[in-house]
């Protein structure tokens, strides 16, 4: 047997080595995946008031809504007829319960 090795059968071995373990451990290149992100519609955050729209010569509310935008809203249209207050509140309606909401 011959136990001493030529230095170009030991440096293409180490050469064919190297190649192997980078080819072998190299990141695969795949096409882009192209996702289509859709808009997850969005529900307002769960505040537990609600807003009632009251006439300032009434007890009773003409309505209530979710949110303060909603309640302005209303209040604008209904305007030039009514005087109106927005009254938030964080259980059932009750008039002697009121805060007005500034």
């Amino acid at each position: 047997m011959n136990d001493h090795y030529d230095i170009k059968e030991v440096i293409l071995v180490i050469a064919v080595v190297i190649a192997a373990i980078v080819i072998g451990s190299g990141c695969a290149s795949r096409p882009p995946i192209d996702y289509e992100w859709k808009s997850i519609p969005q529900q307002p955050l769960a505040s537990g008031y609600k807003y009632y729209v009251v006439d300032t010569h009434s007890d009773i509310p003409d309505a209530f809504f979710e949110t303060y935008e909603e309640a302005a809203i209303y209040q604008k249209d209904f305007a030039e007829h009514h005087e109106y207050v927005i009254v938030k509140m964080d259980g059932k309606y009750n008039v002697y319960n009121m805060e007005p909401f500034k």
